[in-house]
Protein backbone atom coordinates (compact mmCIF):
# COMPACT_ATOMS: atom_id res chain seq x y z
CA UNK A 1 0.00 0.00 0.00
CA UNK A 2 0.97 3.68 -0.20
CA UNK A 3 2.27 3.94 3.38
CA UNK A 4 4.50 0.90 2.88
CA UNK A 5 5.89 2.35 -0.37
CA UNK A 6 6.57 5.68 1.35
CA UNK A 7 8.40 3.92 4.20
CA UNK A 8 10.39 1.82 1.72
CA UNK A 9 11.29 4.94 -0.28
CA UNK A 10 12.46 6.64 2.94
CA UNK A 11 14.77 3.67 3.67
CA UNK A 12 16.05 3.71 0.08
CA UNK A 13 16.73 7.46 0.22
CA UNK A 14 18.58 7.13 3.54
CA UNK A 15 20.72 4.28 2.20
CA UNK A 16 21.42 6.24 -0.98
CA UNK A 17 22.49 9.33 0.96
CA UNK A 18 24.54 7.11 3.28
CA UNK A 19 26.70 6.12 0.28
CA UNK A 20 27.95 9.71 0.22
CA UNK A 21 25.75 11.09 -2.54
CA UNK A 22 24.79 14.72 -2.00
CA UNK A 23 22.05 16.63 -3.78
CA UNK A 24 21.31 20.34 -3.89
CA UNK A 25 18.00 20.06 -1.99
CA UNK A 26 18.58 16.75 -0.14
CA UNK A 27 15.16 15.66 -1.42
CA UNK A 28 14.46 12.10 -0.22
CA UNK A 29 11.87 11.52 -2.96
CA UNK A 30 14.47 12.44 -5.59
CA UNK A 31 17.10 10.20 -3.96
CA UNK A 32 14.76 7.20 -3.76
CA UNK A 33 13.60 7.65 -7.35
CA UNK A 34 17.17 8.01 -8.62
CA UNK A 35 18.34 4.92 -6.72
CA UNK A 36 15.43 2.87 -8.09
CA UNK A 37 16.07 4.19 -11.59
CA UNK A 38 19.72 3.17 -11.32
CA UNK A 39 19.40 -0.26 -9.70
CA UNK A 40 15.85 -1.64 -10.00
CA UNK A 41 13.78 -3.04 -12.83
CA UNK A 42 12.66 -0.53 -15.42
CA UNK A 43 9.00 0.38 -15.11
CA UNK A 44 6.58 2.13 -17.44
CA UNK A 45 6.81 5.40 -15.48
CA UNK A 46 10.38 5.98 -16.74
CA UNK A 47 8.83 6.47 -20.18
CA UNK A 48 6.60 9.26 -18.86
CA UNK A 49 8.41 12.39 -20.05
CA UNK A 50 6.51 14.73 -17.75
CA UNK A 51 7.22 12.60 -14.69
CA UNK A 52 10.92 12.30 -15.55
CA UNK A 53 11.16 16.05 -16.27
CA UNK A 54 9.53 16.82 -12.92
CA UNK A 55 11.89 14.42 -11.16
CA UNK A 56 15.06 15.82 -12.69
CA UNK A 57 14.07 19.44 -12.15
CA UNK A 58 13.14 18.86 -8.48
CA UNK A 59 16.75 18.38 -7.36
CA UNK A 60 20.22 17.78 -8.77
CA UNK A 61 23.19 15.70 -7.76
CA UNK A 62 26.04 17.79 -6.33
CA UNK A 63 28.40 14.94 -5.45
CA UNK A 64 28.44 11.38 -6.77
CA UNK A 65 31.12 9.19 -5.11
CA UNK A 66 33.28 7.09 -7.42
CA UNK A 67 32.31 3.80 -5.73
CA UNK A 68 28.63 4.51 -6.42
CA UNK A 69 29.44 5.61 -9.98
CA UNK A 70 31.20 2.30 -10.66
CA UNK A 71 28.33 0.27 -9.19
CA UNK A 72 25.87 2.34 -11.25
CA UNK A 73 27.85 1.83 -14.47
CA UNK A 74 28.04 -1.91 -13.83
CA UNK A 75 24.30 -1.99 -13.16
CA UNK A 76 23.57 -0.13 -16.40
CA UNK A 77 25.78 -2.47 -18.44
CA UNK A 78 24.17 -5.59 -16.98
CA UNK A 79 20.64 -4.25 -17.26
CA UNK A 80 21.28 -3.11 -20.83
CA UNK A 81 22.57 -6.53 -21.82
CA UNK A 82 19.60 -8.18 -20.14
CA UNK A 83 17.14 -5.88 -21.93
CA UNK A 84 18.67 -6.89 -25.27
CA UNK A 85 17.93 -10.47 -24.17
CA UNK A 86 14.38 -9.35 -23.29
CA UNK A 87 14.87 -9.68 -19.53
CA UNK A 88 14.08 -6.78 -17.24
CA UNK A 89 16.28 -7.39 -14.21
CA UNK A 90 16.90 -5.62 -10.92
CA UNK A 91 20.54 -5.50 -9.96
CA UNK A 92 19.45 -4.38 -6.49
CA UNK A 93 17.53 -7.63 -6.07
CA UNK A 94 20.27 -9.75 -7.65
CA UNK A 95 23.04 -8.20 -5.54
CA UNK A 96 21.06 -8.17 -2.26
CA UNK A 97 22.50 -11.42 -0.80
CA UNK A 98 26.07 -10.14 -1.18
CA UNK A 99 25.18 -6.70 0.17
CA UNK A 100 23.46 -8.23 3.21
CA UNK A 101 26.43 -10.53 3.85
CA UNK A 102 28.83 -7.56 3.67
CA UNK A 103 26.69 -5.46 5.99
CA UNK A 104 26.57 -8.30 8.56
CA UNK A 105 30.38 -8.56 8.41
CA UNK A 106 30.73 -4.76 8.87
CA UNK A 107 28.06 -3.78 11.45
CA UNK A 108 29.71 -0.44 12.21
CA UNK A 109 28.94 0.70 8.65
CA UNK A 110 25.16 0.46 9.08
Amino acid sequence: DKADRKAADARIAKAFFDTGIRTKNSDPDFAAALAKLMFCRLTADVLDRQKMHALFTSDKVDYFPMHVMMAYRTSMLLRGLCLVLQENVSTAHAWAPWAEKWLKAHPAIE
